[in-house]
C-alpha cells in the first residue's frame, strides 16, 4: 500500500474520531474529557495533513516539515492522557502536555535532528511511550470499581500499541536496521496500519466509556432517593440481602437500625412539606455524619428510615444510635425565621443463628422501633 493511501486512510480515521468525539460532547456536555479527546483527534488529522504536505510538496525537511507532524503527533498522545487524567481524576493535564509538546517543537528544529527520520523517532516514540504509560496507570490506579471493566480494554489498547511502536527506536539503540532485515514498505505500511487500528480502537473505547457511565448513573439514579441522596426502597431489598449473606457466610454482626421521625406529620401540616423536606435533609445530613461512609442508608418512605450496619457490634451501633438520638433532638431547622425541632425513635435487632432471611431481622427492628415509640418516643430500643 503506498503512502499517500495510508495519509489518507489514517486521516480519515483520525477526522471521524475528532467528529464522533465532538457529537458525543454536544449530547454529553459534562464529560470535559471529550474535549481533550476531540483534540487528540485533530491533532491526527492535521499530523496525517502534514505528511501529506511534506512527501508530496516540500519533500525537503525544513524547519516546518516534518517536525510540525511530528509534533502534532506527541500532541495528539498527550490530549488522551489529558482526557483519561480528566475523567478518572477531574484534573486535567493540559499546561504538563503543552510544556512537553512544546519541548519537542524546540528540539525537533535542531537542524541534525529534523533532518534525520531515525533522530525524530528517537526523540518522539519514546515521549508517546510514556505518555501511554500515564494513561495506563491512571486507568488502573482509578477508584471507581463500577467502571473498571470499561477502562480495561483502553489499558489493553495503549499497552499493545506501545509494545508496536517501542520496537523501532529499541532496534535503532541496539543498532538492528530493521529496513533492510523487513524491508521499507512492510515497516511502512505495518506502522500506519498500527496508527489506524489504534485510533479506530481507542475511539470506540472512549464511547464505550462514556455510554457506560450514563448506564451507571441511570441505575444509581434508580435506586436513589432525590431529597435525600440516600438509597431507597427499591435497593434495600438486594443490597440487605448480599449484607446478610455475606455476614452468614463471614460469621460477622450484623445490625438493622429502623429510624422514625416523631410527630412529622404535624411538622407537614402546621409548617408545610418545604419545611417538612428541610427537616429530612438536614436530619440525614447528621446522621451520615456520624456513621460509617461504608455503612447503608436508606430512606423507605416519608419518615421511615433504614441504616445496615455490617462488620460491627451492637455495642458499637448502640453507641451510634445514642449520638443520633442525641444530636437529632438538639439540632434546629430554620426555615423563614421559624425553628424546628424534632426528635426520632429508633429500633435496633441484630442477626441471630436462627434467621433466614434478612426480612426476619428487619421485623425485629421494626418491632423494636414501635416499642420506643409507646414508651414515650425520642429514644431506642434493641430486640436481641
Amino acid at each position: 500500500m503506498d503512502s499517500y493511501t495510508l495519509l489518507v486512510c489514517n486521516g480519515l480515521v483520525s477526522f471521524i474520531m475528532t467528529l464522533t468525539m465532538v457529537a458525543t460532547f454536544l449530547t454529553t456536555p459534562d464529560e470535559r474529557c471529550l474535549v481533550d479527546w476531540s483534540f487528540a483527534g485533530l491533532c491526527f488529522t492535521l499530523s496525517n495533513f502534514m505528511g501529506i504536505v511534506f512527501i508530496y510538496l516540500i519533500e525537503t525537511p525544513t524547519i516546518f516539515f516534518p517536525s510540525i507532524g511530528n509534533v502534532l503527533f506527541v500532541a495528539a498522545f498527550g490530549f488522551i492522557y489529558s482526557g483519561i487524567r480528566r475523567h478518572v481524576k477531574h484534573r486535567s493535564a493540559i499546561l504538563s502536555v503543552a510544556a512537553v509538546v512544546l519541548s519537542v517543537l524546540f528540539i525537533s528544529w535542531i537542524p541534525s535532528i529534523n533532518q534525520s527520520y531515525d533522530y525524530r523517532v528517537l526523540l518522539t516514540f519514546p515521549i508517546v511511550i510514556g505518555f501511554n504509560v500515564l494513561s495506563i496507570f491512571t486507568l488502573y490506579k482509578a477508584k471507581n470499581t463500577e467502571l473498571k471493566k470499561a477502562y480495561w480494554p483502553l489499558i489493553s489498547v495503549l499497552s499493545i500499541f506501545s509494545l508496536l511502536i517501542l520496537i523501532r527506536p529499541l532496534s535503532t539503540f541496539i543498532n538492528i536496521d530493521l529496513l533492510s532485515l523487513l524491508g521499507q514498505d512492510f515497516m511502512q505500511t505495518s506502522g500506519s496500519l498500527s496508527v489506524i487500528g489504534f485510533i479506530f480502537l481507542m475511539t470506540i473505547g472512549f464511547v464505550t466509556l462514556i455510554q457506560w457511565e450514563k448506564e451507571i448513573a441511570l441505575q444509581q439514579l434508580s435506586i436513589t432517593d432525590n431529597l435525600t441522596g440516600w438509597l431507597n426502597r427499591h435497593a434495600l431489598h438486594k443490597i440487605a440481602k448480599a449484607e446478610f449473606e455475606r455476614a452468614r457466610r463471614e460469621h460477622n454482626e450484623l445490625v438493622f437500625v429502623c429510624i422514625d421521625i416523631d410527630n412529622f406529620k404535624n411538622v407537614n401540616d402546621s409548617k408545610g412539606h418545604l419545611v417538612g423536606d428541610k427537616v429530612i435533609q438536614k436530619m440525614c445530613h447528621k446522621i451520615s455524619e456520624l456513621t460509617r461512609d461504608y455503612d447503608n442508608h436508606f430512606r423507605i418512605g416519608g419518615d421511615e428510615f433504614v441504616i445496615i450496619f455490617g462488620n460491627t457490634t451492637v455495642l458499637e451501633v448502640q453507641r451510634i444510635v445514642n449520638r443520633i438520638t442525641e444530636l437529632v433532638s438538639s439540632t434546629e431547622v430554620n426555615f423563614k425565621n421559624e425553628q424546628v425541632t424534632i426528635t426520632v425513635s429508633i429500633g435496633l435487632a441484630k442477626m441471630q443463628h436462627s434467621d433466614h432471611d434478612w426480612l426476619e431481622i428487619y421485623d425485629r427492628a421494626d418491632e423494636a422501633l414501635y416499642k420506643a415509640k409507646r414508651n414515650g418516643r425520642n429514644q431506642s430500643v434493641f430486640v436481641d
